[in-house]
This record gives C-alpha cells, structure tokens and sequence, in this order.
C-alpha cells in the first residue's frame, strides 16, 4: 500500500466536509473555527443571510444526515 502515514482525524473530517468548506468560502461566509472538540469536527463560521446558512445546513446533511461528529454553528450577521 506504500508508504502513506495515516492522516490524524482532523483532516480525515476536513476531508469528509470539504464540500461544506467550499460552499462556505462560495457563499462568502467567515469561517471563525475549525478545530477538534471532543474527538469532533468544530466549525463556527458567519453567514451572510439566512438563505446561506440553511444552504450550508443542507449541504452538512448531504455529506452527512446524522452529522455525529461534526459541531457546526452557523451564525447570520447582522453586518451588511
């Protein structure tokens, strides 16, 4: 199999989510945090409306339905 090193959880999950990671950057959302809380991915990230925040919760969901190891908190700012 070569000599690949196994990849830590962090980016194995980034990985998992990079669909998620992408529209978030696409919809011009600011990510604040991706980090591991508790063995899960963390992401905190403002969006610039509501309609951009459900778009990244339904994206989450197609990755994931469950999304049992993933802490998303998807705020809407008020900043215009």
């Amino acid at each position: 199999m070569g000599d690949v090193a196994p990849q830590s959880p962090f980016h194995q999950l980034k990985f998992k989510y990079k669909s998620v990671l992408t529209l978030l950057e696409q919809e011009g959302a600011q990510l604040m945090n991706l980090h591991m809380v508790s063995g899960k991915l963390y992401l905190k990230a403002l969006t610039r409306s509501a309609q951009s925040r459900d778009k990244i919760w339904t994206q989450i969901k197609a990755v994931d339905s469950k999304y049992s190891d993933l802490l998303a908190d998807l705020t809407v700012s008020n900043v215009r």
